[in-house]
């Protein structure tokens, strides 16, 4: 994208680039810091009409778009290739209607905002990511996970129907029955443009238990987590180590550590919550460190406090 790319492209469309230093600067990392590139300009459409355009004058021109939304990939993902350009999806955030099942929602529309027009509504995603300010688009295009991914898979497979806007600029509608649908899920942007998504909804419990286990015995944590597949309705599990002291070895004084294997598992129900005897004797943690109910809408906003403290150290 050299300065007359750009210049002869503003005048096409009838809409101006951003290119200042400061702007080009910020779109140049994403939430992850771990890699920068800055783009040639950015370039933020106000309407489909003004994202069909810069689409098919960049396919005319052999030239590189990345598309970003709300630049919270971990690793340079919604980052620009040298000279390219940043296609900024910010305007695109509508939360639309919802009917038999499903809702549309626009590209750059949050999984919280999702969430707050289906709540109302007791319904909610197969699939909700961990991080709700995720852009549905974003993550769809990587095929994103959650919680509930043991059982019900990934977000782009409870997908029905994709607006995209393709390389020549065109925009098209398209179903399960389009293979174009099935590209750009989990095509990291490669074949399409969303412009918007029809996610699929289900009916959910009103409360959530959660029982936080903890084992020393990696075996037996792998056997309870068999046994929770089949019955729970959100699993997160993980390992940490515990440090001990320090010790002698070959090379000097090392730390050492004992590891702890965790499990969280919940539960949605409206009455009678489970209990933990419920899964039978098998099941042997080594401590349960925590019992917690809660409504379903704090169930899935349970990770903001710990994300808001990364974005705010960095």
């Amino acid at each position: 994208w050299t300065a007359h790319h750009i210049q002869q492209c503003e005048q096409r469309i009838g809409q101006t680039m951003l290119r200042d230093e400061h702007s080009l600067v910020s779109f140049s990392r994403d939430f992850g810091g771990l890699a920068h590139s800055k783009p040639a300009a950015v370039f933020s459409p106000p309407t489909t009409l003004a994202l069909q355009q810069l689409i098919a004058y960049a396919d005319e021109n052999c030239l590189p778009v990345t598309v970003r939304a709300k630049g919270l990939s971990q690793s340079g993902q919604s980052l620009p290739v040298a000279g390219g350009l940043t296609l900024h999806m910010d305007r695109f955030d509508a939360v639309h209607e919802q009917e038999d099942g499903l809702i549309w929602v626009d590209a750059n529309a949050s999984w919280s905002a999702l969430l707050a027009a289906t709540l109302r509504e007791s319904r909610v995603p197969y699939i909700t990511p961990y991080n709700v300010n995720l852009s549905i688009a974003g993550l769809i295009s990587v095929g994103g996970v959650g919680a509930a991914s043991f059982k019900h898979g990934i977000a782009a497979s409870h997908v029905t129907a994709l607006e995209v806007v393709t390389a020549d600029g065109k925009i098209q509608r398209v179903d399960a029955a389009s293979s174009l649908l099935h590209a750009c899920l989990g095509g990291q942007g490669q074949f399409g443009v969303i412009t918007k998504a029809a996610i699929q909804l289900r009916p959910f419990g009103r409360q959530v238990r959660t029982f936080s286990l903890a084992y020393t015995d990696r075996e037996q944590w792998l056997k309870d987590l068999a046994v929770f597949k089949r019955h729970a309705d959100f699993i997160e599990a993980f390992c940490s180590p515990s440090l001990q002291g320090t010790k002698l070895t070959a090379k000097g004084r090392r730390p050492f550590a004992e590891w702890l294997f965790s499990l969280q598992v919940s539960f949605e129900y409206d009455d009678k919550a489970p209990e933990l005897a419920d899964f039978g004797s098998d099941v042997k943690p080594w401590r349960v460190s925590h019992r917690q109910d809660e409504a379903m809408d704090s169930y899935l906003f349970r990770h903001e406090a710990r994300l808001q403290a990364m974005k705010a150290s960095g």
